[in-house]
């Protein structure tokens, strides 16, 4: 046990140091699809990764439940909702987790998005991307 405090000091370190580009934790990224695709760096030894939406409310505040939640392989850096799954308009924030063998990670900071009146879904092959990449941890060990 006392050999792997260092790794878990190195994990959370890693993980206070969240990016995410364009956009921030405190403004709305307005898109004009209702698939837009999630993206993320990988997190070294991921076993999955949890992906979570939530719809926000007037103040801005995400709801106590997630909209939407997926779990995604180890090896997946992205996810695009289709049919049903697809939002509505509205406010949105999103995070995302991994599991590792240690345990789960912190969930990355809410990025927030606006999902425009009249967008349509993504249509096959369409880059739509909530350019929120998150950098969700990289341990240096």
């Amino acid at each position: 046990m006392k050999n792997l405090l260092p790794v878990l000091i190195n994990i959370l370190v890693a993980l206070s140091a969240l990016a995410a580009a364009p956009g921030s934790v405190s403004r709305i990224v307005s898109i004009d699809t209702r698939c837009p695709s999630f993206n993320w760096e990988p997190v070294p030894g991921a076993l999955d990764y949890e992906l979570a939406v939530y719809s926000l409310a007037e103040a801005g505040l995400p709801a106590t439940e997630p909209s939407l939640r997926q779990t995604l392989p180890g090896s997946t850096t992205w996810w695009t909702p289709s049919g049903d799954r697809c939002l509505s308009p509205g406010n949105y924030a999103w995070s995302v987790r991994a599991h590792v063998v240690q345990g789960a990670t912190p969930w990355t900071d809410l990025m927030k998005f606006r999902i425009e009146q009249g967008a349509h879904p993504a249509a096959f092959g369409e880059e739509v991307i909530v350019t929120a990449q998150k950098q969700i941890g990289r341990a240096h060990v």
